[in-house]
This record gives C-alpha cells, sequence and structure tokens, in this order.
C-alpha cells in the first residue's frame, strides 16, 4: 500500500472515477461495481501516511483522532459514490439493502459532522448536501419510514448555512424545533414542509454564498429572537439520539 499521499491520493481518484462513471454506464454490473469498492476502501484502510499536508504546508503531522475521521471519512464517501451507482432492479440490489445501507452512511455522516477536528473543518465545510441527498433519496424508497419521525430529522438548510450541525444556533432553532413547533399541529405542519423541501433546496444551492449570505442574516434575527423568549444556545441532544 502507498504511504507517499501522492500515489495514494492518484491511485483512489482513479478509483472513485471509475465509480462516478459507474452512474452512467449502464453496462457497469453489480460485481465490478462491489469490487471497485473494495479496493478503494482496502486502499484507505491501507493508507498510513499523512492525510493533510496537501491541504498546508505548514501543517504539522495529522493526530489519530484527525486520520481516523479522515479515513471514516473518504470510506463514507466511497459508499455513497458506490451506491448512486446502484437501483433496486437494475444493478441487483435490493431496496430493503439499498434503504439499510443509505440509513447506515446518514448515521456516519451525522457522527462525521458532529465530530469533524477543527483543521479538517476548515477546507472541509459540513455534510448538510450529502444528507439532503440521502433524505431524498430515503424519501423515494421508503417515504413511511422517512416521514416516520420529521421533527428528528436534520436541520439541513441552516446546517448548511451555518456549516454544521453542532454550534450554538443550531442548538437554539433544534430546541425550538422540539419544544415549540412540535407540540402544535401547526407547528408539525410547518416541520413536515421544511423537510419535504429543504433537501432539494440544499442540494441545488446550499453550496452558494449568494444564497447563504441572506438567509443566515434572517437566521440570526430569528435565533437571536428564540434565545430572547428562553430557547438556550446551549448544546442539545435531539430525542432520537439516530436522529439526522
Amino acid at each position: 500500500m502507498p504511504n507517499d499521499f501522492n500515489t495514494f491520493y492518484g491511485e483512489l481518484r482513479m478509483l472513485t472515477m471509475r465509480l462516478r462513471r459507474a452512474q452512467r454506464d449502464e453496462s457497469m454490473t453489480p460485481t465490478q461495481i462491489r469490487d471497485l469498492e473494495k479496493k478503494a476502501n482496502a486502499l484507505i484502510d491501507g493508507y498510513s501516511g499523512d492525510w493533510l499536508h496537501y491541504a498546508d504546508a505548514s501543517y504539522d503531522a495529522c493526530t489519530s483522532t484527525e486520520s481516523a475521521f479522515m479515513r471514516e471519512h473518504n470510506r463514507a464517501m466511497v459508499g455513497l459514490m458506490a451506491l448512486e451507482a446502484r437501483r433496486p432492479g437494475e444493478q441487483s440490489i435490493t431496496r430493503d439493502e439499498l434503504v439499510r445501507r443509505l440509513r447506515d452512511l446518514k448515521e456516519t455522516f451525522i457522527r462525521l459532522d458532529r465530530t469533524i477536528p477543527t483543521r479538517v473543518q476548515t477546507y472541509m465545510g459540513s455534510y448538510a448536501a450529502n444528507l439532503a441527498y440521502i433524505e431524498e433519496e430515503l424519501a423515494g424508497l421508503a417515504p413511511a419510514a422517512a416521514e416516520g419521525r420529521a421533527e428528528n430529522s436534520g436541520c439541513y438548510l441552516a446546517t448548511a448555512v451555518y456549516g454544521s450541525y453542532d454550534c450554538e444556533p443550531l442548538w437554539t432553532l433544534r430546541r425550538y424545533r422540539d419544544e415549540g413547533l412540535a407540540k402544535t399541529a401547526a407547528g408539525r405542519a410547518f416541520i413536515h414542509c421544511y423537510y419535504a423541501t429543504s433537501p432539494a433546496f440544499v442540494r441545488t444551492l446550499g453550496r452558494v454564498h449568494a444564497v447563504q449570505a441572506p438567509i443566515r442574516a434572517l437566521l440570526n434575527i430569528w435565533v437571536s429572537r428564540l434565545e430572547a423568549r428562553g430557547y438556550a444556545s446551549q448544546p442539545y441532544a435531539d430525542p432520537d439520539s439516530t436522529a439526522a
């Protein structure tokens, strides 16, 4: 296995490009897709070099925590690309298996978003777009399961705007969601509408600064009002620990 980052990255990029190509190439068989995913994961697991030196030459070597994070991040991205290349009936994967793997990836991206090391976050951003894509896929594959507890789903738009699911504005907004909106019929209807529309918005415009800036300004005003009403900006855990 290569320990030089440039060699490692070159090999991994070739494998991931083939996975992306498989999303459009119907001649790629399920076995070939699985083999590409296995090879990419074996490459990631076997790499023992520095993960961050390419981002900034002045960086100190990766800590063990940063290395573990980057390894899980890359495995999750490979897994998502492999699933995007396979569809029930077309690529010999059952609907139940696809739903299970998407849910597993959703939990992984949530965990990554909550534990992203500071140095990594400076150039990687959040996983809001990945979570939005997965939520859309789950909604299409298993609508009842996706809607089951919408009030505990991820705040996709707000996460994309603020760059993290765990930060003071999101803690306030999530408290308001669970302790305010979810207590009334009108509030629950708003929550349902928000989670039905925000994933598509995030996928399309969630990374556009010109769109993020005015939304963030409006959210800041709303968050301040909520804090004045008693919705604290202290760390908050969703009622369902597996929630987005």
